[in-house]
């Protein structure tokens, strides 16, 4: 290389990238919301899936990925909290985690159901979901209900003011996180609780707990298990989960879970298969971004 001209000063070592992070506004009010959610596009609402892929091709980097592909940051950590009011045990069995939820939404002329969970967050108000439940695709109408089971909302129904997500594409950026508005007064985290948060944590030290609302069940189901990570620890898997089918997208794989409580730290997303394994995307320092905006909106 030629040499620097003198006077020339040093060559500054590369920035960092910048997270790649989307937010917008719902556009809506409460009450329109509520008013859209009838019975009828309630009970016509189905699963949404991501696309199945294989284990092999979501442990693959692609060029978009190259800035990140591995780097993740220094631990995060935050505990999750009960319910305001409820100290101590508050769920008999694992069954009815109250931060565990259904999160309904309208996309291209249709009704569609996920599942999304109350994290620990300043404002209160924050749940994490999968990005591919209709964010940046036009997704709207997003409606929580935390402790959902059966049909029924017994902590009842909170609705969205905001969101941000991941930009990456494929599994490995398929986070995001929704600024619900209070219900009657009250914030979301404190109606349900929280489970708490572990960002950029290797996935195959834990035992870890998969949660979800599967569609054909419409109740809480629970896969547990040691997970492995992909070779640049942005995708987690964990075999012999069955049961855990559409409508379970966004579902939190959790580590250090009570199944006293339901409270454990979530460090990543359900995504879907990966060829025989359930998989979802780590919780690193993009997902830490859009957390740490969603949580101050």
């Amino acid at each position: 290389a030629a040499p620097a001209r003198p006077g020339t000063p040093p060559a500054r070592p590369a920035a960092a990238p910048a997270p790649r992070v989307t937010f917008v506004d719902a556009g809506q009010s409460s009450a329109q919301i509520d008013r859209f959610w009838t019975k009828e596009r309630i009970a016509s609402a189905k699963e949404y899936r991501a696309p199945a892929v294989s284990a092999s091709a979501a442990d693959t980097s692609d060029a978009s990925d190259a800035s990140d592909a591995s780097a993740q940051g220094a631990p995060y950590v935050r505990s999750g909290t009960l319910p305001r009011g409820e100290a101590g045990k508050v769920t008999a069995q694992w069954r009815k985690p109250p931060a565990l939820g259904r999160l309904f939404f309208s996309l291209r002329g249709k009704t569609w159901i996920c599942t999304a969970t109350v994290v620990v967050s300043d404002n209160h108000d924050t749940i994490s979901t999968a990005r591919h439940c209709g964010f940046g695709e036009g997704g709207s109408n997003y409606r929580f209900a935390p402790a959902y089971s059966n049909g029924n909302a017994p902590r009842g129904w909170f609705t969205w003011r905001k969101a941000g997500w991941v930009t990456t594409s494929g599994v490995k950026g398929d986070n995001a996180f929704i600024v619900l508005n209070k219900r009657g007064g009250k914030h979301v985290q404190d109606a349900a609780g929280s489970e708490g948060v572990a960002f950029n944590y290797n996935p195959s030290q834990y035992a870890t707990n998969l949660l979800g609302i599967p569609g054909d069940k419409d109740y809480p189901w629970r896969c547990s298990g040691k997970p492995r990570g992909s070779g640049d620890k942005r995708v987690i898997y964990l075999a012999n989960c069955k049961g855990m089918s559409g409508g379970a997208s966004g579902g939190p794989f959790l580590i250090r879970f009570s199944t006293t409580t339901g409270v454990g730290y979530q460090t990543a997303s359900y995504y879907g298969s990966c060829g025989r394994d359930a998989c979802g995307a780590q919780w690193q320092k993009d997902a830490l971004a859009v957390y740490r905006g969603a949580q101050h909106r």
